[in-house]
Parts: structure tokens; sequence; C-alpha cells
């Protein structure tokens, strides 16, 4: 409860005679307002809750009682209003922006606030920026306008050669093109799953909740789940069949990682053992080089030599889910998404597809090369009519996409695709 709310400090007044034991935790207040209060109050024990804790709890409306049910559901009830006098205005205007003091009940806090995503929508035509598929490239034919990576396959003559598992060439028509590929989702809520219709998972522990932090706080940090999805666009819809080499690894919508069940997304530390190159770039040179790549994803795409850094969102190292709280949501989340990105290559889940070498066959790497992708927000607030470069700052296509309430985000990732087009395919 707010303490300094004196509707709130009436509507609590029944539960204070109704659970002796219960604890009092306040959002804010100070010592001496606490020896304030009549002393049915000091019967309990009064702690002061950080706005922190609010957001881990997600809570919409203050006075709360919370109940504990088993080690992952709890009972939550809103306190009633009670009359409104002419005193208490200030509490009145705060509590109806905040819609507080319905009668409301739920099982599970973290499970009434696990948004339903439907991917498999009108979502699919309507949240994503179709004109980012163009230009296709095929033999010296360039097809629409649009950004290119500048490591893209390039020829005189459009022409290709590709060598079969027998050990025959055969010749081809290079083609290049962009394509939807991934899905990012980034959710404080432990296990809950967006785009599979706010679905959780039962074996995901309900303590490990995210937050996005507080700027006001030293040293603040984001932290928040993310699961990876394939979403192939193309080969979902068929909208490019006869294509064969140039199809997708993956042909259907599926989950592909859940930071839930990784350890070293929760722990930097042992983000470490699986990036031990970070030891390299931790020092005011490599930051200072950032700058640079910011620029660059701004006026271009990002710099692929510069693979520790993730413009100027920050840096791509530790492969976790933390990160300063002092920039915003867009940014934040757009990080953590490409991080989330960058862990699917570190573990051998990612390949190269752009380039000359990988036109035949595409290429397992660890590192992320950031000029093959580009994103676009998908939900809450989605791009609908360009994407962006990694890296490139929210100040330019997303200071307005942080709608109240609306604390998860969902980018969907585009990926530049340079393949050899052979009769036999």
């Amino acid at each position: 409860m707010d303490i300094n709310d004196r509707q709130q400090q009436k509507a609590v007044l029944p539960w204070l005679y109704q659970y002796p034991d219960a604890l009092i935790l306040v959002s804010n207040g100070s010592l001496q307002q606490l020896q304030k209060l009549p002393s049915l109050w000091h019967e309990h024990q009064i702690y002061i809750m950080p706005s922190e804790l609010i957001r881990r709890f997600q809570l919409t409306a203050l006075p709360v009682l919370l109940a504990p049910q088993n080690h992952s559901h709890w009972r939550v009830t809103t306190a009633a209003a009670l009359p409104f006098s002419a005193v208490d205005i200030v509490s009145w205007v705060k509590a109806l922006i905040s819609s507080a003091y319905a009668l409301e009940t739920t099982d599970n806090p973290s499970q009434a606030l696990c948004q339903n995503v439907s991917i498999l929508s009108e979502k699919l035509i309507t949240s994503v920026p179709w004109k980012e598929l163009f230009p296709i490239r095929i033999g010296l034919a360039k097809l629409g306008s649009g950004k290119e990576p500048s490591d893209r396959a390039k020829t005189s003559t459009g022409l290709c050669l590709c060598e079969d598992s027998a050990g025959m060439f055969h010749p081809g028509v290079t083609t290049g093109f962009w394509r939807p590929q991934r899905l990012v989702e980034l959710t404080r809520s432990p296990g809950c799953l967006m785009a599979l219709g706010g679905h959780k998972l039962p074996i995901v522990d309900q303590r490990r909740w995210g937050t996005l932090g507080s700027a006001n706080i030293p040293k603040g940090l984001t932290y928040l789940h993310a699961h990876v999805y394939s979403l192939p666009l193309i080969e979902m819809l068929n909208m490019f069949t006869g294509i064969g080499g140039c199809t997708s690894d993956l042909v259907d919508f599926d989950l592909i990682n859940l930071s839930e069940v990784d350890p070293s997304w929760n722990h930097p530390e042992l983000a470490a053992l699986i990036s031990p190159d970070l030891a390299a770039y931790a020092n005011p040179a490599a930051m200072n080089a950032c700058t640079a790549d910011g620029v660059a994803a701004l006026n271009s795409q990002s710099m692929d030599n510069l693979h520790w850094c993730a413009g100027s969102w920050g840096s791509l190292y530790p492969l976790s889910g933390f990160t300063s709280t002092y920039g915003h949501f867009s940014d934040n989340t757009s990080l953590l998404a490409t991080r989330a990105l960058a862990k699917i290559h570190r573990i051998g889940l990612g390949r190269k597809t752009i380039g000359e070498e990988a036109q035949c066959h595409s290429k397992i790497t660890p590192w992320l090369p950031k000029s093959q992708y580009k994103m676009s927000m998908f939900w809450p607030e989605p791009e609908k009519q360009k994407a962006h470069w990694i890296g490139a700052s929210a100040a330019t296509w997303g200071m307005h996409r942080h709608p109240l309430g609306k604390d998860d985000a969902m980018y969907l990732l585009w990926q530049y695709r340079d393949c050899c087009q052979t009769a036999s395919q």
C-alpha cells in the first residue's frame, strides 16, 4: 500500500483486523510517518518496499492483499474504494489514473499479466513491413529499391557454380534477398510464451521475475527473459516457390531457445564462459570504438569487424539478460534481442548467409554477422513501414514505441540470403 494515501489507509483496516500476522509493505514513507500511525498498525511488522518490488509483483493497483497458495501461485485481492472526501482529492486522482480500488481477484498475477500476442493471425500481414523484402537480386537484375548489406555477394556476370555431395559442379544464377526469419520475445514474466497464446510453462521458477529497472537507482539494471522462435514467413506463406537451395533451413514456426533453461542468461559470470573473448574487449578503447558502430548503424549499417558492439545500444557482451537501465525501452529491449540472437550463433544454431562463400552452403559461425540482419518491432507498437539496422538509436525509430503498461516486447528479425539458384534445385 501507499502509506501517504488516506483512502488506502481506510481500505486496509479490515485486513489488519482479519489477519493479525500479516506483514505490511508500504511503497514509500518515512520513520516519522510510520510512528504517527494508530496503535493497530504497530501490532504488525511494517517494511518499506521499493517501487522495484511492486513492478516485480506486476501490481496494477494498490492496496492489495497477497496470500500465497503454493510455491508459484498467489491469491491477489484488491481493496474496494471507500467513500470519497474532498480532503482526499489527490489520492482520488491517483486512483483514477491507475484504475485502482476495483474489486478484482486472480489466482496468479504473473498468469494474468502474461500477454497473449496472436502471431498466427492478421498480424502477419498488418504488423510486418513487407517492403523490407526488397530489393531482390536475380543475376544482374535488381527488383525494387532498398538497403542492401555491403558484404553481399557481388559478381560481374550474375552466374555462380556450386558443387554437390558427389563432387559434380552445377552452374546457377546468383540470388539475394531479405527474408523474415526469427522472432524474439522479451518478457518479465518467467515462462511466459506470448507468441504461443500467452501460456506459461509450469517448469519455470516463478520467483525469477524480470524488471525494467529504474534509472533513478545507481547502477540500475534491466533484466528480461528471452525466447527465440523460428518464423520463416516466406516459406510459411509459400511466397517464393521453386527456389530450391534459397529456402530456409527451418520451414515452420517453432521455439528454438528459452533463456529460462539457460543458466548463463541469468548469470553474467557464467555467460563469460561461453564467450571468453569478451576479455579482449573489456577496456576503454574497445568500448569507445562502439561509438563508430553506432554512427554507422544510423547512416548505413553496423560494422561486422566491431562484433563486440551493438551500435548505440551498448556492448553485445556478456551474452546475458542484464543491461543498464539508462537507455530507452526500445534500445534496451533491442539490445537484449540482439544478445539472444548472438547466443543462437554462439551455440551453433546460427548461420552466416551472406557473401560469396555462403552462396552454395550457409556456414555455421559463432560470431554474429550483424550486417546480414535488420529488425523491426512486432509488438507492442509494430514498425509497419520499415525495419532498422542492429545498433540504430531508438531516437530515429522507436522513442514512441512504449505504450503505457506494455513493458514486454517482440522483434521480427530479417536475414539477408545470398544463394546460387541452380537448375538441379
